[in-house]
């Protein structure tokens, strides 16, 4: 009896057990086919289910419906004013989420319903040209999916893709040929703070591609954004939380010959936690040293203990180089709280990559003032070779959490880290033939960057469809640069060995250590009608920055130097104990980097708008608005007030109202007319008006602030007609225009013997180009795989700026803008068959020549060069789970270059090459 009892429990349970494998859930998302907007309220019913399985549309027109029986099923989709969407033969996978997006059109001619067949959404990259097809405003962007095909690991790498983009130094994004000066960046629609204490924006390679969703380039102006840029306004979108349960393990090794697994890789011995890219303290200034230094002869026994404490490694060593490395671990889920919907995603990833090249050359030339006395060649100053090596280490974490607490209320928050360090080795040698010289120069130096964010969000609409959006950011940056070491020496023609103090600086440690917060405020106001909306918010926000500077100088008196560092500053050589000296090795504060270079600021930014869009006729979709900014801006160094080396900056805008007007004409269904008309600002940066000079000991000049300098006026002229076709299809031709009043430029004082740069304002300048994109596939010829594209940009500008510096004969120079590419080159083509899980692309890039360095006098101005980028990503699935990627990155391996040009001829400012790398991924995915 209890046998059968058992069997008949079991039997029930299997019963009970398969009845429950048989349901499974839909989720999805419906947008408006003519606008590319969520619908929100859409009906979505299983069709026969009984009892009825239904729900509506969230405030991102997301749904979900649970508990449906496995199987093909009929999915019925309404909305007022919308034509009915009939799916047929959709699948209902047991225990598993299937996932459906699709779009409603507008009812123009009494049509009942439209029936098609259930087709998955694959390719984001589609998402993004839907976007831009829609926006009335001029969009670009680059997705996840155009990250993982072309291998790009961080942000830098990837927004080269985007027509019209390139990148300075590996780090700083160009838009339309204008310096970094005239991007914004923003995170998730929040103001980040930059890492560079010189630049007016964000360094791009600190983000990587594990954690971004999207990049959008908007290239022109509305109200609803902050007005402080001219090239573009650019949006970094973090991953959300997935419609099921995902989980990512992925891990890739790389080998360049120049860099890795090489046995004179230069290096120094640095702290324990230098492979996570912090200083474990081990480079701080020493404990003894933060109350001061005393001068010689004014306290010798407390300033020998202040020079002993420093340490001793001032020299690079050589070890073998591993691999290029990285790994990263993602997981996200949706499940519910009280019923509603909660989502969350955990992302961290860690990278270490190697860089190193011995083929280095570092020059300087001077035109005499008699060019005829020239004889047609530039005057060598300097001619080294240089060797260089680089450890980046990369590290990101993210969480994210949604909730829905109803269908129509959102909030959300989000954690981010971006961190790592830099580790890098210097040695340059060769001839200085002013000063009959033979220069040997070793420089060690590390970076510490850091960027926390924490984002919270709430999204609310409301039985009106009006719509309350909302974000409060705080984020707070730091970079630390502990110990940045130079010890330059020479050898003069008898071949002694000596450091001269006067022909070059001095040995000496460099130590930085920049922070700064950001509180970013945000809330907008919509409030829809039947082809009119009014759109109308606010924004504050504050940032706060901390830059301390020290420059410890390494002296002696009538020591010795036989060309050993290691010996020169050995304890025997400190000080009071050094033999056969007046005095032996100390350390000296340099006065311009005392509390005199290091400064507080803050900035205090308040706006307001309105935006009103509508339509004329069916064709036609107008936006306009105005946006007014107050702009408060305070700088002073850290010493006391009554000092006379004390300065103070301040700056008030308060009168900046800004019209924009963005028309899209639509010529047809797929294709449009656009035109636009912006005012936009370039404001200067908290150093550019810190009224004091200081010395870029990286650079080798010194740089002098402008307490006056004036915040730039932008005029923003926009034309683009565009195409689409099915699929991720398009061509697109652009031209824009850009008029600067007192556009701010970097300038050479033509009275001061060695380099010193100022910013001023220019009278005007004027910039203004082309751009073309194509994208097509061949499915015509049966080859609907395969998808070739790329964008082509030409610019063109120009500034007129009066150099006098006090000069009684001033004259006006005229120039291309600083950093302005002539034209830029993307080009692509990609092979993706799903069916066989092969994917490969080859992706091209380069840009012009542009303006590096202004110098003074006759002596020709510096550019970089063009440098062409070829990569390629072959990649394959392996089952159902893992993914296994190839790729070759830099492939022509071209010189990285800038030079002068004078009489046809070229000279060598600096000049090296990197080398090819290729790399191995593995990449496993539950999805």
């Amino acid at each position: 009896m209890k046998k059968k009892i058992i069997i008949l429990i079991t039997a029930l349970l299997f019963i009970f057990t398969g009845l429950y494998a048989q349901k499974g859930t839909v989720r999805g998302q419906v947008i408006d086919e003519s606008t590319g907007e969520t619908l929100v309220g859409a009906t979505v019913i299983i069709v026969g289910s009984n009892p009825v399985i239904a729900t509506v549309t969230d405030y991102d027109g997301k749904f979900s419906l649970e508990n449906v029986p496995s199987g093909l099923q009929k999915i019925q989709i309404n909305f007022i004013s919308y034509q009915e969407k009939i799916i047929e033969n959709f699948e209902i996978i047991a225990n598993d989420i299937s996932i459906l997006n699709t779009m409603l059109s507008p009812i123009i001619q009494n049509i009942s319903q439209v029936v098609v067949s259930a087709k998955a959404v694959k390719n984001t990259d589609v998402g993004l040209l839907t976007l831009q097809k829609k926006s009335v405003t001029l969009v670009n962007g680059v997705s996840a999916q155009a990250f993982s095909k072309m291998g790009d690991a961080d942000a830098a790498s990837a927004i080269k893709r985007v027509t019209g983009v390139s990148v300075e130094g590996g780090k700083y994004v160009f838009v339309r040929g204008l310096s970094d000066r005239y991007s914004k960046i923003t995170l998730n629609g929040a103001e980040i703070p930059g890492l560079d204490p010189n630049k007016n924006t964000v360094q791009l390679d600190i983000f990587s591609t594990n954690i971004i969703e999207n990049i959008v380039v908007q290239k022109t102006f509305s109200p609803d954004l902050p007005a402080s840029f001219a090239g573009g306004y650019i949006n970094i979108s973090t991953k959300s939380f997935p419609e099921k349960f995902t989980l990512l393990l992925s891990t890739s090794f790389g080998y360049n010959p120049n860099a890795n697994l090489r046995n004179d890789f230069l290096t120094y011995n640095g702290g324990k936690l230098d492979w996570l890219g912090i200083d474990d303290g081990i480079r701080e200034i020493p404990e003894i040293a933060t109350n001061g230094v005393p001068f010689l002869y004014e306290n010798n026994d407390l300033l020998d203990q202040i020079s002993m404490s420093f340490n001793k490694i001032m020299t690079p060593i050589t070890k073998k180089s591993f691999l290029n490395q990285s790994y990263s671990f993602s997981i996200g889920n949706q499940t519910k709280l009280f019923s509603n919907p909660l989502g969350f995603i955990f992302d961290m990833s860690y990278s270490k990559n190697f860089k190193f090249y011995n083929d280095g050359r570092f020059s300087r030339y001077n035109l005499v003032e008699d060019i005829a006395a020239s004889q047609g060649v530039m005057n060598p100053l300097l001619n080294e070779n240089e060797i260089f090596s680089e450890e980046e280490i990369t590290t990101s974490a993210l969480v994210g959490v949604s909730y829905k607490f109803t269908p129509f209320h959102k909030i959300g928050i989000n954690l981010m880290h971006n961190g790592g360090g830099l580790i890098s080795a210097r040695q340059r040698q060769g001839s200085k033939p002013e000063d009959n010289m033979y220069m040997f120069e070793n420089t060690l130096g590390f970076q510490q960057r850091a960027f926390n964010s924490a984002q919270l969000n709430g999204n609310h609409a409301f039985t009106n469809k009006a719509e309350i959006n909302w974000t409060s950011s705080l984020t707070k940056s730091i970079l630390k640069e502990p110990d940045l070491r130079f010890f330059n020496y020479d050898s003069v023609s008898g071949g002694n060995y000596e450091i001269s103090y006067s022909a070059y600086p001095s040995p000496a440690r460099f130590f930085r250590n920049l922070e700064e917060i950001n509180l970013d405020n945000k809330i907008h106001f919509t409030l829809p009608y039947d082809n009119f909306k009014i759109k109308f918010g606010a924004s504050y926000t504050f940032k706060k920055r901390s830059s301390i500077s020290n420059k410890y100088d390494i002296l002696s008196q009538g020591l010795n130097f036989n060309g050993n560092v290691n010996d020169y500053i050995a304890d025997e050589n400190i000080g009071q104990n050094a033999n056969d000296a007046t005095y032996g090795v100390y350390y000296q504060i340099d006065p311009i980097t005392d509390k005199y270079n290091s400064y507080i600021a803050k900035e205090h930014l308040f706006g307001v708008y309105a935006i009103a869009e509508f339509k004329i006729g069916n064709n036609i979709n107008v936006q306009t608005g105005l946006r007014y900014e107050y702009d408060y801006i305070f700088v002073e160094n850290m010493v006391e007030s009554y000092h006379p080396k004390y300065v103070r900056a301040e700056s008030v805008y308060d009168k900046d109202i800004l019209p924009a007007i963005n028309v899209n004409y639509s010529l047809t269904k797929s294709s449009n007319f656009r035109i636009a008309y912006s005012r936009t600002l370039g404001r200067p940066a908290f150093r550019e008006i810190a009224p004091y000079a200081y010395y870029d000991f990286k650079e080798g000049w010194r740089v002098v602030g402008n307490p006056n300098l004036e915040r730039s006026i932008i005029d923003n002229f926009d034309l683009r007609l565009e195409k689409f076709f099915s699929g991720n299809q398009l061509v697109s031709v652009s031209s824009f225009a850009k008029y600067f009043t007192k556009p701010i430029e970097l300038v050479d004082d033509p009275r001061a013997n060695n380099p010193e740069l100022h910013y001023v304002n220019a009278d005007n300048s004027v910039l203004y180009g082309l751009e073309f994109e194509i994208r097509k596939n061949f499915d015509f010829i049966n080859l609907e795989d395969l998808l070739i594209g790329g964008n082509f940009t030409i610019i063109k500008s120009q500034v007129e700026y009066v150099e006098d510096f006090g000069s009684t004969n001033p004259y006006t120079i005229s120039r291309p803008m600083y950093g302005q590419s002539p034209w830029v080159v993307n080009m692509f083509i990609n092979y993706q068959n799903d069916d066989l899980g092969v994917a490969s692309n080859i992706g091209f890039n380069i840009d012009g020549p542009k303006l590096a360095v202004v110098t003074k006098g006759s002596t020709p101005d510096v550019y970089q060069q063009s440098v062409p980028a070829l990569n390629f990503n072959l990649s394959k699935k392996i089952g159902k789970n893992i993914v296994a990627k190839f790729s070759v990155g830099n492939i022509l391996d071209a010189d990285y270059k800038k030079t002068y040009t004078y009489d046809n001829k070229e000279y060598i400012f600096q000049q090296y090459s990197l080398g090819r790398t290729y790399s191995f991924s593995l990449k496993y995915l539950i999805n």
